[in-house]
């Protein structure tokens, strides 16, 4: 949306480019839908200079249309379409957002304290302190709802288990659902050499991160269901074997087998609308 995948001279596409550039997206995903595929969309790419922010909409727009175009109203509609940057300056305009076709946001909070947030995640510090983007996951909830249309990445293993499990249950008694993705440092980063988490400190994180999402589910999952519904995102996703157990699921196997266990191998779905087990 934002970055320039062409040229690394300048920092950001002209909108000329990027409408050639977002007929080809739109192309590329049309053939992936001719063939089967249905995942998620999501909207992201890089971060824009401040003289450059009042043009994010018009950016916006020319990439939404060019799918639209390309993919046809109807499968359009389906699939869900993930807004993953930063806040926007005005919270009123995910209402454009949703207008435009968007289901769900994704404000990356990475940490769950403040400290943290300041020293691992300057660029984004440097645009807004970590309040804001809490405000701004708390005002999607409003527009795009709880739980699958209001979510968030944060990293497990790079701040005290604490503050972790503790922002975790904060989060989602307010309905945004944080997505854990465990630590790893990479080759060549400024993380070179730090450890990431044990297998022990990972399943024990997990299963308090879990004892919160079954705290507080239960309040969230009326009013998610049509915006899950909105973009045929089904909230049985949160059962056990419903995706490989990786680092990025951990934390929602075990939410799976509990809930698996609460409502006696129901799903979300079947509790909540009477929808047949898929």
């Amino acid at each position: 949306l934002f970055s320039n995948q062409i040229s690394k001279k300048i920092s950001m596409l002209p909108k000329e480019t990027l409408r050639v550039w977002a007929k080809y997206q739109g192309e590329a995903v049309k053939m992936a839908v001719d063939n089967g595929w249905r995942g998620s969309i999501a909207i992201s790419g890089g971060a824009l200079a401040p003289a450059e922010r009042s043009e994010y909409l018009d950016r916006l727009k020319i990439v939404l249309s060019s799918l639209r175009n390309a993919i046809g109203e109807v499968t359009f509609k389906k699939l869900p379409k993930v807004y993953n940057h930063y806040p926007p300056e005005e919270f009123s305009d995910m209402n454009k957002w949703k207008d435009l076709g968007i289901n769900t946001t994704s404000f990356d909070l990475e940490v769950m304290d403040d400290a943290y947030f300041a020293a691992i995640c300057p660029g984004k510090a440097a645009y807004k302190p970590l309040s804001y983007f809490k405000e701004a996951q708390e005002y999607s909830v409003k527009v795009f709802g709880p739980l699958l249309g209001t979510i968030g990445c944060v990293v497990m293993g790079i701040e005290p288990m604490s503050t972790l499990v503790n922002g975790f249950d904060e989060r989602i008694s307010k309905g945004i659902l944080p997505i854990p993705l465990v630590f790893h440092s990479t080759p060549g980063s400024a993380y070179e050499g730090f450890r990431p988490p044990t297998a022990e400190w990972i399943v024990e994180a997990s299963e308090k991160m879990a004892d919160s999402f079954m705290k507080h589910v239960l309040k969230w999952l009326k009013p998610g269901k049509p915006t899950a519904n909105e973009g045929r995102r089904n909230i049985s996703r949160f059962s056990p074997g419903r995706m490989p157990t990786t680092h990025l699921s951990v934390v929602f196997d075990e939410i799976g087998y509990r809930i698996n266990k609460l409502f006696g191998g129901k799903s979300i779905s079947e509790i909540v609308g009477g929808n047949k087990k898929e």
